[in-house]
């Protein structure tokens, strides 16, 4: 096998590392964002949060919005 066979391989393998990042922060995002629905479908339904879940509201929020200002 020559340079350019090696070459190859480490771009694929390159490749195939940013696919895979790519996809595990899209789940990561779908997943804070659907908590932060629920809770925030829950404040608004009037139910009582405990405060583990509104700090954690507060938190995906002010995340969220980092997220939205980097874009």
């Amino acid at each position: 096998m020559n340079n350019c066979t090696y070459f190859v391989i480490l771009l694929l393998l390159f490749l195939g590392i940013a696919v895979h990042n790519m996809y595990r922060l899209n789940r990561a995002r779908k997943d804070a964002l659907n908590r932060l629905h629920h809770l925030v479908t829950r404040n608004l339904a009037g139910e009582l949060l405990t405060s583990e879940e509104l700090t954690e509201l507060t938190d995906l929020s002010k995340n969220f919005n980092e997220f939205k200002s980097g874009l």
